[in-house]
Parts: C-alpha cells; structure tokens; sequence
C-alpha cells in the first residue's frame, strides 16, 4: 500500500481552507490544515509534507514570508 502523501495548507479562512482540503482529500491527499503561520510552521517541520499551500494574506505575517522563514 502506497504512503500517502502530506500537504499543510495554510489558509486563515476556515471555509476557504475546508473547500481545499475537501478536494486535495478527495484526491488521495493527507491534508493537514492551519490558520496561523506559527501552526503551519510546526507542521511543516513535525510532519515533513510533500507540499505547503499558503494563503498570501495571513493575519500574523505575509504568506511569502513564511516560506522564508521555513527554509
């Protein structure tokens, strides 16, 4: 049986974030979803995911930065 594969989507709206889930799961993904850049952040290093999906405009800091920040 095949691994499945991690995505974190980072995304402060919880409707948005569901909709994106919804479909990545449909798809045979493992979603793991966060509303704020530190949560995305944890998961991200705990969890090693194939894939982060970030929302440019997070409350707390600026999509882009966190992938900055996480590299």
């Amino acid at each position: 049986m095949a691994t499945q594969r991690k995505i974190v989507v980072l995304e402060d709206n919880r409707y948005t974030g569901a909709l994106i889930s919804a479909i990545l799961e449909k798809e045979g993904y493992h979603v793991l979803h966060a509303l704020e850049r530190r949560y995305a952040i944890g998961l991200v290093l705990r969890d090693r995911p194939s894939l982060l999906i970030s929302d440019v405009l997070v409350p707390d800091m600026n999509g882009s930065k966190v992938v900055k920040e996480i590299r």
